[in-house]
């Protein structure tokens, strides 16, 4: 099943394996995703322009506060700046501009104003910076996402019949397939499929050990009884190692353990014929003997497996077949888990094995698996004990080698184990046992219902994963030394070609694991006729729902809500103390009843107030709220325009003698005279304002 088609879950979301705090995400499509980020670099951009205005404001304070006897015509321009110059980039080049201008009449200018031009420039990298990683910033710690679907449940064939049996082979085959499948592009190290980044983790990691105790009694196992080959998971979290979402209080751990070992058929066979033809030959074969084959009671057979040695000249190539001896497993009564009850056949009939007492294991679920080579041709000799092959055939043109056997053995034993985290292994650990022991076991180690409800999770596909799901349906397409048979002719194998074979199967029950997860959140798809969506209807069954996560598959983006919320309180945090940063100064200037030249500055030096004075010092008076961010005037009072006073020296024309009387009927406090006229002047009397222009205009003053 391919990731992309997969039914994400979108919106907050909590992934346990980095905590509550780190683990928060939210979970986006990629064009959602794509606006959040621009949202977030323009709420960057604005916080941090209001960040300046208090950095600003912090610094035109302080500068105002201060005493000092150089508030000359450098440092009242730079307060003007300061106070009217919202960009931070902006008061760098306007204070750059004032040292240009005054670098040739005051001594270390750019001294006098690199301070504010470093703050400016400070505060404008900060928050550049901060706007090119805003999606840095808020890069998810989980690269998983949730699986969420209305479908969610098991499937299950109520109607256990010769055709529901059919349906219900024909699904677990079609799973064990793309289990298969998997597990050859995704567990194989020398390869690396797209397909391997669904799941959580690519594979589930597990140990070998090549020298573990024979799997059947002592003496059956083909070479010493510590020549078995084992694979063990080894505790797995449920969290980490199968993707099933949640705390860790509320986990559990589960073992998976293989053990497997060709073994020696002995005095355990026999010889015989069969009809064929319609009765006109008889067909010289070989039976086994490792347990009858038995249903509900009645003896169906006295013989486990048999042989026909026809099939050494008639061109077959390799024949698999499995037997496994089922045990019943009880439905957990604290979940609605489904269990379907294992229908086991061998030779195409209904009917169960009873292994020999040799093979027969209380502990753990047995499968015997039987590779018959029946015309396979071997190019060279091969050593290995399954498919040992050292009779030689000649032709007319070169020497091929055939099986040494009439069919050969290999015997596996499935165990399973889940235990409590939160307890000791002794208290809160099944057996390591067979699946029905386990399953039975699970409520008796302090598991709550919410961990009932995980170990349900993998109890149930956990009955599909043992080495008889993992081969059968398939014959002799599971074997990997098929990859390497041109119809009969098979190339050289290694001596270890059981292992290889073992280790494929292994890593296809764990697939089968994974994939389970998955197949429940999402449940079924195309289900056939006669298969029932079982959904779940207690809480921790339907939990386990939403708990399911995957690989971010494309087309989804994952973002830290963490990373959100800082910028977010951040920003507005910013935005807001920046809006009232000088009411806030004020307020707290006049609650501590600090001198007030630093309020009266911050008011002054705004560009309306300064636009005020400059009317006031033309006469042209009448006005208001001269203490307030904004001045104002009555409706009637009209001001006068800017013009030119001299060639360089341009400036707000000064009102009529007639219009200063109608200002000053007002009543309103005149500004405080002019400063003298010069001295050659002071014999003329008061020129009008008009006439003073007019001479000014024509060069004559």
């Amino acid at each position: 099943m391919s990731a992309s088609t997969l039914p994400v879950y979108r919106g907050p979301w909590v992934d346990f394996s980095h905590g509550y705090i780190e683990g928060a995400t939210l979970t986006l499509t990629t064009r959602d995703g794509a606006f959040l980020v621009s949202f977030l670099t323009l709420y960057i951009t604005i916080a941090g322009s209001l960040a300046w205005a208090i950095v600003a404001y912090v610094y035109h304070q302080r500068r105002a506060n201060a005493a000092k006897d150089d508030q000359d015509g450098l440092w009242n321009q730079e307060q003007a700046i300061l106070r009217n110059t919202g960009s931070p980039i902006k008061v760098a080049i306007e204070l750059l501009y004032e040292w240009q201008a005054w670098r040739k009449i005051k001594k270390r200018s750019l001294r006098r104003l690199l301070t504010g031009i470093l703050l400016a420039l400070a505060t404008m990298a900060i928050f550049a910076v901060a706007g090119v990683f805003a999606g840095q910033v808020t890069k998810s710690a989980s690269i998983n996402v949730l699986i969420h679907s209305a479908g969610c449940g098991d499937w299950d064939i109520k109607n256990v019949t010769q055709s529901g049996n059919s349906i219900w082979e024909t699904l677990v085959l079609q799973n064990t397939l793309a289990d298969a499948e998997y597990a050859r592009a995704c567990y194989d190290s020398s390869r690396d499929s797209l397909t391997c980044g669904v799941y959580t983790n690519k594979t589930i990691h597990y140990s070998v050990n090549a020298n573990a105790t024979c799997p059947t009694q002592t003496g059956t196992c083909f070479f010493s009884n510590t020549a078995a080959y084992e694979m063990d998971t080894g505790l797995m979290d449920s969290n980490d190692a199968l993707g099933l979402n949640s705390p860790k209080g509320e986990r559990i751990t589960y073992r998976k353990v293989t053990t497997c070992a060709p073994i020696h058929i002995g005095q355990n066979y026999g010889r015989g014929t069969i009809e064929t033809g319609g009765g006109q030959f008889q067909d010289p074969v070989v039976y086994l003997y490792m347990g009858p084959m038995v249903a509900d009671g009645m003896m169906l057979a006295n013989y486990t497996y048999r042989y026909n040695e026809h099939s050494l000249v008639e061109t077959n190539g390799y024949t698999l077949t499995l037997f496994s001896r089922p045990k019943r497993v009880a439905v957990p009564t604290r979940t609605n888990a489904v269990h379907r009850p294992i229908i086991h056949k061998a030779d195409g009939s209904g009917s169960l094995w009873t292994p020999i007492s040799e093979l027969n294991r209380t502990d753990a679920d047995v499968t015997l698996l039987i590779l018959a080579q029946n015309s396979i041709d071997y190019n060279v000799p091969c050593d290995d004990p399954w498919f040992s092959a050292h009779q030689v055939r000649n032709d007319t043109s070169q020497t091929w080698y055939v099986g040494d056997d009439y069919f050969n053995i290999l015997a596996c034993a499935d165990q399973h184990q889940f235990c409590n985290p939160k307890l000791d292994s002794s208290k809160g650990c099944t057996s390591l046992a067979d699946e029905a022991t386990v399953f039975n076991e699970m409520f008796r180690v302090g598991f709550s219902d919410l961990q009932i409800a995980t170990a349900g999770r993998i109890a149930v596909p956990m009955v599909f994963s043992n080495m008889y799901y993992s081969v059968n349906g398939r014959g002799a397409a599971a074997l990997r030394a098929s990859e390497t048979c041109f119809t009969n002719d098979q190339a050289a194998l290694p001596n270890n070609q059981w292992q290889i074979e073992i280790d494929a199967w292994f890593a296809t029950s764990l697939a089968r694991l994974q994939q389970s997860m998955v197949d429940y959140a999402v449940g079924p798809t195309n289900a056939p006729a006669g298969v029932d969506i079982v959904y779940p209807t207690s809480l921790p069954d339907k939990a386990m729902c939403r708990a399911v996560k995957i690989r971010a598959p494309a087309g989804v983006q994952n973002f830290s809500l963490l990373g959100v919320l800082i910028i977010l309180i951040v920003g507005t945090l910013l935005i807001l103390v920046g809006l009232v940063i000088d009411k806030l100064g004020g307020l707290l200037q006049k609650c501590f009843r600090a001198r007030p030249s630093g309020r009266l500055a911050w008011v002054l030096d705004e560009k309306l107030q300064l636009q005020r004075m400059a009317f006031e010092g033309a006469q042209w008076t009448g006005w208001q709220n001269c203490d307030k961010r904004v001045p104002t005037t009555a409706a009637e009072v009209i001001l006068g325009r800017y013009g030119p006073l001299g060639d360089q020296h341009p400036g707000i024309v000064q009102p009529a003698a007639e219009m200063v009387s109608s200002n000053a009927a007002h009543e309103w406090p005149q500004p405080s005279p002019f400063s003298e006229a010069p001295s050659e002047f002071s014999s003329r009397p008061l020129l009008r304002p008009e006439a003073r222009q007019v001479r000014e205009g024509l060069g004559f003053e």
